[in-house]
This record gives C-alpha cells, sequence and structure tokens, in this order.
C-alpha cells in the first residue's frame, strides 16, 4: 500500500531540491566585526595593481560601516535601511546615496549579513564546483549593473570568506574576510554619522 503522505514529501522534496540548490545558506548573526584585504588584479596576466586592507562592521538588517586604508581612504556607511554614505576624506567629501544605487559597493556587507531574498530581484545566483570545504556561487547580474560582469562569492560553515568581483576591464577585485568576530558588542558611535563641516555633501538619488 502505497504511503500517500511519505511519497508526496520525496515529490516536494525532488521537486524543490533545483530551486535551493543554487541559492546559498548563510547564518544569521546579531552583529560581525571583521577585517578584510582587497586587492586588484589584472586578470590577464595576474599582476597586482593595487592592494587595500581594512574593517568592517555589521548590525543586521542593514547597519553598516566599511572602511578602507589607514589612513582612511573611504567610508560606506550606511545608517538607514533607505540611504547609505560614501566618505572620501581625502577628497573632503560625503555623498549620500539611495540603497537601491551602487549596489556593488554594497554588496559585501548584504552577502555579509545574509540578505540573499533581496539580491535576487538583481543577481542570478548559480552553485559551482566545490573546492575543499567551501562552496562557491556565481551571481550574474540581471540587467547591467554599473561596471560588474559577474562575481564569485565562497562560503565555508555557512560565512562568507571571500568574494570576487570581475568587471568590464578585465580586473578581478577579490576581497577576503579575516578575524570575524560574531554577536559581539559594538559601539553604537561606529555606525555614527559624523561629516566635518568642512566636507563637501552631495545628495545623488537618481544616478546608478
Amino acid at each position: 500500500m502505497i504511503n500517500w503522505s511519505k511519497s508526496c514529501t520525496l515529490l516536494f522534496i525532488l521537486f524543490m531540491a533545483p530551486i535551493f540548490a543554487d541559492t546559498p545558506q548563510l547564518e544569521s548573526f546579531q552583529t560581525y566585526q571583521g577585517k578584510f584585504i582587497q586587492e586588484t588584479l589584472n586578470e590577464k596576466n595576474g599582476h597586482v595593481l593595487f592592494k587595500a586592507s581594512g574593517k568592517i562592521w555589521l548590525a543586521p538588517p542593514y547597519l553598516f560601516r566599511w572602511q578602507v586604508g589607514d589612513p582612511i581612504q573611504r567610508i560606506i556607511l550606511r545608517t538607514h535601511r533607505n540611504d547609505f554614505w560614501m566618505i572620501e576624506p581625502f577628497l573632503d567629501q560625503a555623498t549620500q546615496y539611495e540603497t537601491a544605487q551602487h549596489l556593488v559597493t554594497q554588496l559585501p556587507a548584504l552577502l555579509l549579513s545574509g540578505q540573499i531574498k533581496s539580491l535576487q530581484s538583481y543577481f542570478q545566483f548559480k552553485r559551482l564546483a566545490f573546492s575543499g570545504h567551501v562552496e562557491r556561487y556565481q551571481l550574474f547580474p540581471k540587467k547591467s549593473l554599473e561596471i560588474l560582469r559577474y562575481a564569485i562569492i565562497y562560503i565555508r560553515d555557512q560565512h562568507l570568506i571571500q568574494l570576487d568581483l570581475h568587471d568590464q576591464f578585465d580586473h578581478l577585485i577579490r576581497i577576503k574576510f579575516l578575524h570575524t568576530i560574531f554577536d559581539h558588542p559594538i559601539d553604537p558611535k561606529v555606525f555614527a554619522l559624523n561629516i566635518p563641516t568642512h566636507y563637501d555633501k552631495i545628495s545623488i538619488k537618481s544616478r546608478s
């Protein structure tokens, strides 16, 4: 006699498996702190064109601070659900964008925060072959997205450990995440928007 309950469950798993296969699973957390190393390479010869390091802080669902360089060269700061700031001390400039703009700039933080559902509106995810114990996924923009051709993410134990951005100029921007700390209190001042009074403030609400 056929067990219809078990049969239906099995059919559900079989039909749904292809959908989930190309969707990364990332562990949730209350806060995230860590460091990163960022390299820009020439894809044709592998030469390193630029190298930088920095720090990152996250408090999902939307707070993040991405800080490049020491002394600081650039800060990407999101203090509100609807917009974020790019602060450039060397230019004495701070630019405000809507969250739907410059997604490539926000991509590391959005991935680390596990905001896969929102990213599926902009990217098609494709699962690649395992590399050791590391899962890999390729992200293709569903429509033209700045200068990005595609991205590859590397996940170990449900945490993002590396992000490769391939642009239209044969450059590979490789970001590796290091010394991560989860669920440790973060001083609220980290996410405070403190722009020196002499900086030029620009608001861009339509350019992507």
